[in-house]
């Protein structure tokens, strides 16, 4: 008859997981210098890894009070609103990013000049060229193409401009002056008109 013993409480060691010492460090916990407060978030910037979206436009179209509701929660979720103050940058700088996705997505831009024509964009001091953002615009992607693109003539100047190119003009109304202008400042010195 063999009899095994436990100790009073019932613990037995050999149930216990291993715990390997040799990969301790002893100063693991010691305390180093000042603890470092916690920076407050920044209420001015948005969060941009913020992947919440509140869809009020599509979900709330019945209710006009609930539509009111969270379309506030959304401005507040991101970013563009903190209380009764607007973030004007961000603001700004979402409607020049609806403006110019616009425009590529019109124009049947490929990756490639999407992505060139977008950054270029963005990088100019709109206030610099002293006219509307939308001829901007326009004339940006239209110099993307024509510097990397033989086939799609989308130069002001020539006659059979590409289709896309000659609808968009036509429709807003641009002067083909202004277009020559512009197209020639972003062409020759796009740097000077960066900022």
């Amino acid at each position: 008859m063999s009899v095994t013993t436990t100790q009073s409480d019932g613990y037995a060691p050999e149930s216990q997981r291993f715990v390997d010492w040799s990969n301790f460090k002893e100063n693991r916990w010691k305390y180093v210098g000042e603890t470092q407060p916690v920076p407050e978030p920044n209420i001015w910037t948005p969060d941009h890894s913020n992947a919440t979206v509140i869809r009020y436009d599509k979900d709330c179209q019945q209710d006009p009070k609930k539509r009111k509701k969270f379309k506030r929660l959304s401005e507040y979720n991101s970013g563009l609103r903190n209380g009764k103050w607007t973030n004007q940058d961000y603001n700004t700088y979402l409607l020049n990013e609806h403006l110019i996705w616009s425009l590529i997505t019109q124009l049947d831009l490929n990756p490639r000049y999407q992505q060139k024509a977008a950054g270029l964009f963005h990088s100019f001091n709109l206030q610099k060229f002293g006219v509307s953002a939308n001829i901007v615009a326009y004339c940006t992607c239209a110099v993307v193409v024509h510097q990397a693109d033989n086939e799609r003539n989308c130069h002001p100047w020539s006659k059979n401009r590409d289709s896309e190119f000659e609808k968009i003009a036509s429709c807003e109304g641009y002067q083909e002056k202004e277009l020559i202008s512009i197209y020639n400042k972003i062409s020759q010195t796009p740097e000077k008109y960066q900022g």
